[in-house]
């Protein structure tokens, strides 16, 4: 959808047993229950790093955001001034370790 909206090819979810993996794991929804901030890290970094063929960054915020509204957390919001430092902390959660820990999208705001 957002990939269409760019005029981009159609995107394509990566690797279907991760994908359904990941779903489920969004969907028992016990890590934002316990840590939203870590667990959306985490789903940024596994969407835009290893699920997500195009418009990787545009798909992951909007699929983020989708998630973070169905369980009434406030949604990211990326202040353009923080963009390289969010690119740079995106580039360190990269695979294999797709990491929550340390990459908190929220820190990049306005």
């Amino acid at each position: 959808m957002v990939a269409h909206a760019l005029g981009q090819r159609d995107g394509m979810f990566q690797r279907d047993r991760e994908w359904q993996s990941l779903i489920g794991m969004i969907e028992d929804g016990g890590g934002f229950e316990e840590d939203p901030e870590h667990f959306s890290g985490w789903i940024f970094s596994a969407l835009y790093w290893d699920h997500l063929t195009v418009c990787q960054f545009a798909s992951a915020w909007f699929f983020i955001n989708a998630i973070r509204a169905k369980y009434r957390v406030p949604p990211f919001e990326l202040a353009l001034q923080n963009l390289w430092k969010f690119l740079d902390s995106l580039s360190g959660s990269g695979p294999p370790i797709y990491d929550g820990q340390t990459f908190f999208p929220y820190k990049y705001g306005s």
